[in-house]
């Protein structure tokens, strides 16, 4: 079976330990959910899988789960090893949305998609002959081709959140990894952007997007990773991983896992860990 694999990750700043020995092994070509408290380590995580921060050596003392310590950091898809990549070979591989872009507000969105093109270009910058369609193709499938002309500046968050979506579809990656794609968006723009991950995961990219929702990731994904204090708690099918026992745990609240009525998928009612 294809699969993302994790491999001895760590991020250390000062004496804070941001994620511990992280490993966790997801089928590739699906949606995956990456889920945990405030300050859990979902961004660090997704930073280091991408291999735009380095893996740190813990503290010395520090315990690793189940006794790997030593493990050499490692992210390989089918079997690729993507962390020793020059970065341009990384990039066409590996496609990154973050939560803010403040530095291309200059720009146009059709300029801010055509980005996506950089690690396709040839050594003398000169852009392939394909390059306008596959950006045109990105644009018409987030939806933003109406807004080509547009600066970046003068969109909504939304509008800007499906600009940088184009953006890393213009990579053509193999793995797409996104920093809370929902962030800051009503609840239309959040069922559509979801929608958008698992048509873009149906043509065989593998998306890790972390959440904070869980209902979104009970609903729309197929895989989910659980981080809390920086440690990888548990991974899984979303049926087998968001259950009330480890919900409860990890975020302090009671929960009521049932059937949505219409789809099937879990549905997360909670309350307060206090409640009788």
């Amino acid at each position: 079976m294809s699969v993302l694999s994790v491999r001895g990750l760590s991020r250390v700043e000062g004496r804070a330990v941001l994620v511990h020995d992280a490993c966790f092994e997801v089928p590739t070509g699906g949606v995956v959910a990456l889920v945990g408290p405030n300050g859990a380590g979902k961004s660090s995580l997704l930073r280091l899988v991408a291999g735009t921060a380095s893996s740190d050596r813990l503290p010395a003392g520090s315990p690793t789960d189940g006794g790997r310590d030593g493990v050499r950091p490692a992210v390989t898809l089918d079997g690729v090893e993507l962390l020793g990549m020059r970065r341009r070979e990384r990039a066409r591989v590996v496609a990154t949305v973050e939560q803010e872009a403040r530095a291309e507000f200059h720009l146009t969105v059709r300029q801010v998609v055509a980005l996506g093109r950089i690690p396709h270009e040839s050594p003398w910058a000169v852009a392939g002959a394909d390059d306008a369609g596959v950006v045109d193709a990105a644009m018409s499938r987030t939806g933003v081709t109406d807004l080509a002309d547009r600066s970046l500046a003068t969109l909504s968050g939304g509008e800007q959140q499906r600009v940088q979506l184009a953006r890393a579809l213009a990579q053509q990656p193999r793995l797409l990894l996104l920093d809370e794609p929902t962030n800051h968006l009503d609840v239309r723009a959040q069922l559509d952007t979801l929608g958008l991950l698992r048509e873009v995961a149906a043509t065989g990219i593998t998306v890790v997007a972390a959440l904070h929702d869980l209902n979104l990731a009970a609903a729309h994904c197929d895989h989910v990773v659980v981080l809390a204090g920086g440690r990888v708690r548990a991974v899984g099918a979303v049926d087998e991983v968001l259950v009330p026992k480890l919900i409860e745990e990890t975020y302090g609240v009671v929960a009521d896992v049932v059937a949505h009525p219409r789809t099937g998928r879990p549905l997360i009612a909670f309350s307060s860990a206090n409640l009788d």
